[in-house]
């Protein structure tokens, strides 16, 4: 049982590690660029999230095309992506933000 309670212990702490961004076991805001379009302006901003629970949930869809719908963006200026991770994982966010036309 002790073996059990370490395994998942560090399972959940490695959980937050994995990403590329910055990341600190405690608790984590981190926003950075996705990508960028040559389209010069934009008007509107669409997000769209997805989120785990203890290490061992993940639900949502934080995908471009679903923040894109929820702003009924059709061109693309740039994309952001935003992570939140809290006390070794336990709660994570992934917000994509989409910004276009």
């Amino acid at each position: 049982m002790k073996k059990l309670i370490i395994a998942f212990v560090l399972l959940v702490s490695l959980s937050c590690a994995l990403y590329a961004a910055p990341m600190g076991l405690l608790f984590t805001t981190v926003t950075e660029p996705v990508a960028a379009t040559s389209l010069t302006a934009s008007d509107k901003a669409g997000e769209s999230s997805a989120f785990g629970l203890f290490g061992l949930i993940a639900l949502g869809d934080a995908g471009i095309s679903a923040a894109s719908k929820k702003a009924n963006i059709t061109a693309v200026h740039h994309v952001d992506k935003s992570t939140f991770c809290l006390l070794f994982g336990l709660f994570t966010m992934e917000t994509t933000k989409v910004y276009g036309n």
